[in-house]
């Protein structure tokens, strides 16, 4: 099976040629695509899981919003996937879930005052 790599990225440090390729990456797989849509959804998200493939082409990527929401007076701490994508020739692979749950546990590690 082909192999991936998973980095996580902020989303104010994507330079705008990854952003473009995210697009384009995007564009090409959702047929009522615009770039309007794309970029105004990631301004809205904190980090981007970008996959990897063994060249460096980017095959894959989610975008996540980090927050905090209060219910029932306690404060808790959210994950909200958006836009994710990978490409068919790796659907299959487990980087990306793998490299989801490790950031979920990076997140989970980082807030302990927060309930479970």
């Amino acid at each position: 099976m082909r192999t991936l790599t998973a980095a996580v990225v902020p989303i104010p440090r994507l330079d705008p040629p990854l952003v473009e390729a995210m697009f384009r990456l995007y564009a090409a797989h959702y047929e009522a695509a615009t770039a309007q849509r794309f970029y105004h959804d990631l301004t809205g998200k904190t980090v981007a899981l970008l996959l990897y493939d063994s060249h460096g082409g980017l095959s894959g990527f989610s975008t996540l919003a980090i927050d905090e929401i209060s219910f029932a007076g306690r404060t808790y701490r959210v994950l909200f996937s958006g836009d994710t994508l990978i490409e068919p020739a790796y659907w299959g692979s487990h980087e990306f879930a793998f490299a989801w749950l490790r950031l979920a546990g990076r997140i989970k590690a980082g807030c302990q005052e927060r309930p479970r």
